[in-house]
Formats: structure tokens, sequence, C-alpha cells
């Protein structure tokens, strides 16, 4: 999934798995404009993010905990690796206020993200990755 401003992204085993978000980032349009990318290289446009369940008052007291969230996707469509590299390109260039990776790690993702001859190889480059805290 990368995120609809294109500040960060995160690899999830399925594209409504452990989502979720703060009240603030939900309310503040998080999932908004969002892209969901599968191994058979379709893109999927989040339309609508709603929490699972609505947050009680006292959740809006923890401004810092996070809340599942129930994501609704549009129509589908194709979308070629190296349209997928450029839109992480995004998340990872220097000017990303978010991005938390150090110059050198982006660069070396990026040129790896850059290999990748499948959507499946892609994802796993992205995974990797993502596991080590970049994709936030």
């Amino acid at each position: 999934m990368i995120r609809g401003d294109r500040q960060a992204y995160r690899v999830h085993a399925a594209p409504d798995a452990d989502v979720t978000a703060t009240v603030q980032a939900l309310e503040e349009g998080c999932y908004a404009g969002a892209l969901c990318y599968d191994t058979a290289g379709e893109l999927w446009p989040v339309t609508d993010a709603a929490f699972v369940s609505p947050p009680s008052p006292s959740d809006r007291l923890a401004p810092w905990r996070r809340h599942p969230v129930r994501l609704t996707f549009g129509s589908p469509r194709r979308a070629p690796v190296d349209e997928v590299v450029a839109q992480l390109a995004l998340v990872l260039v220097p000017s990303n206020p978010a991005r938390e990776e150090p110059d050198d790690r982006a660069a070396d993702l990026l040129a790896r993200l850059r290999t990748a001859s499948s959507p499946a190889e892609l994802i796993e480059v992205a995974r990797g990755h993502d596991a080590s805290g970049s994709g936030r």
C-alpha cells in the first residue's frame, strides 16, 4: 500500500490486513488517494477508509492509539512494475519530510526496486526493506 500523500508505504499480507490509523490521521484523510498493488500487477485505489468500530470518547483522549480500519477499494487497473516503482520513488526522495531512511539506504532500495521484473518480485523487495522500518 502506498499512502495517498506519497509520504509512506507499507507491505501487507492482504490488502486490508493490519490496517490501522489514529483518530486524527483518519479524520485528516491518511488513506485518501492511497493505492494497493498486488502480485497480479493490479493497482487498486482506496475509495473509502473507516474505523471498524467507531472510536469512543476515551479513544480521543489517547491520540497515539491506533485503531483497526476497514478499506473499500475501487476497480483495479493493470499497472506495470515501473509505474509502481515511480510511485515508490516519490516516497523515497530526500525532500520527503516523513522519510526516515538515510539517503544511501533509500537510494539502495530504489536501485533494487528498479531491478524488479515482476509485481511479486517488486513486492518482495519492498517487503524486505519494510521490515527494517522504512515503509512507515
